[in-house]
């Protein structure tokens, strides 16, 4: 996929399909009241990346407004929802030992 710029490095860092992400403030749509995270999907072949957004469904969106994040960085209730729009199983709450 497309690069993206890694948090306080300079070097480009490739998304891919399954990246957890956090929507740049500049790309991110604040009034609409959806948490600015969501989960990458495909590379569009005119450009940009899919995204499953937190609370809004399915966006697209230029690599450079994302920065990739830890699923723990993301709030479990916006976690979850863009797990189920990306079709994505959740990991084992508690796995075995």
């Amino acid at each position: 996929m497309r690069d993206m710029v890694e948090p306080g490095e300079d070097e480009r860092a490739t998304l891919e399909d399954g990246d957890f992400v956090r929507i740049l403030p500049h790309a991110h749509d604040q009034a609409d009241g959806n948490p600015p995270f969501g989960v990458v999907g495909d590379e569009l072949p005119v450009g940009g990346l899919l995204v499953a957004q937190a609370g809004a469904g399915l966006g697209v969106f230029a690599p450079e407004d994302l920065q990739r994040v830890s699923p723990d960085d993301i709030p479990p209730d916006a976690l979850a929802d863009m797990r189920r729009r990306a079709g994505l199983t959740p990991p084992d709450a508690h796995p075995e030992r």
